[in-house]
């Protein structure tokens, strides 16, 4: 009879080690650099992505790494940071997006088996905004199961001077 009793101790305490054991959260993040991004208009200078331009913006085209460890359908956040160099409110009655002074971000992707993309829903920074910022656009584009390649598109506004330029220094995403 003891011999039942400690065998039925010993299973049971063996199971209960396996179903309440600690184990590693499913989870998993990335930090991506400025510098894996394409520029239009805008340049990598030291240690991030900048426009120095007074008169104009610059766009950059950012890749998501998209692999069996962290596909893009299971990104659960996207935060972007950097600083916004532009204080100045939006011009009256403006119709030149290169007058806007608000930083955006938008996850977007390329569609793998036809020409085109799409894009998610894009945050902007406050217009009288000046400093660093983290925003979080939406990844509703992101999170269909289709094999498009998904990237994250910004827009850097003017600088208010060339020495208070805005800049893009990294994403960071995780599921």
């Amino acid at each position: 009879m003891k011999r039942v009793q400690a065998m039925t101790f010993l299973v049971s305490a063996a199971v209960s080690g396996v179903v309440f054991s600690n184990r590693p959260a499913d989870a998993a993040d990335r930090r991506v650099s400025a510098f894996g991004c394409f520029t239009s208009g805008g340049r990598f200078e030291e240690w991030q992505g900048d426009n120095t331009g007074v008169y104009s913006t610059a766009r950059l085209n950012c890749p998501l790494p998209d692999d069996s460890y962290m596909p893009k359908w299971s990104v659960r956040t996207l935060t972007v940071y950097g600083r916004d160099g532009n204080s100045s409110p939006p011009p009256s009655n403006y119709t030149d997006p290169d007058l806007d002074p608000n930083i955006w971000a938008v996850a977007c992707v390329t569609y793998w088996g036809i020409a085109g993309g799409g894009c998610g829903t894009g945050v902007a920074t406050n217009g009288t905004f000046s400093g660093n910022y983290a925003v979080s656009p939406g990844l509703e584009v992101w999170s269909q199961g289709y094999p498009d390649f998904a990237y994250l598109w910004l827009r850097l506004p003017r600088g208010s001077t060339t020495t208070t330029q805005s800049t893009f220094r990294g994403f960071h995403v995780s599921t």
